[in-house]
């Protein structure tokens, strides 16, 4: 996962009995029956935002066709947590707006600006 994540590029260990990578992990993956694994990187406008990951128990490349389809749904992964930052910041942003506009409101408003003032600083603090 990490070489995936640092090259930005589909990574393939075929064995990981004999991958240097591995050598920390080469214990822990054989007692789980781990024999070969592969992650493909999760890339979004501001870098690697996470990869897709998997162990296998046999030795050997995946197909190119399954390695073609990871990617394709590690592009789908990366447009739907952008999307969903999108949405998080325009939510952001929005009750901002919200808040300002209560606040105009509020202040053009008929009140005295003594009284109003309460009211928009309450409007303010809600808003942000």
């Amino acid at each position: 996962m990490g070489l995936a994540a640092e090259t930005r590029a589909v990574v393939v260990v075929e064995d990981v009995r004999t991958h240097p990578s591995w050598a920390s992990f080469r214990t822990a993956a054989l007692a789980s029956n781990v024999r070969s694994a592969w992650a493909a990187p999760i890339i979004g406008t501001d870098g690697v935002l996470g990869t897709i990951s998997a162990y296998v128990d046999g030795v050997g490349r995946p197909r190119a066709e399954q390695l073609e389809l990871v990617q394709l749904y590690a592009g789908h992964a990366a447009a739907a947590i952008e999307r969903e930052r999108l949405l998080a910041e325009a939510t952001r942003r929005d009750r901002i707006l919200e808040a300002l506009r209560s606040v105009l409101e509020t202040l053009a408003g008929p009140e005295q600006v003594h009284g109003g003032l309460g009211v928009t600083l309450l409007a303010l603090c809600r808003g942000l």
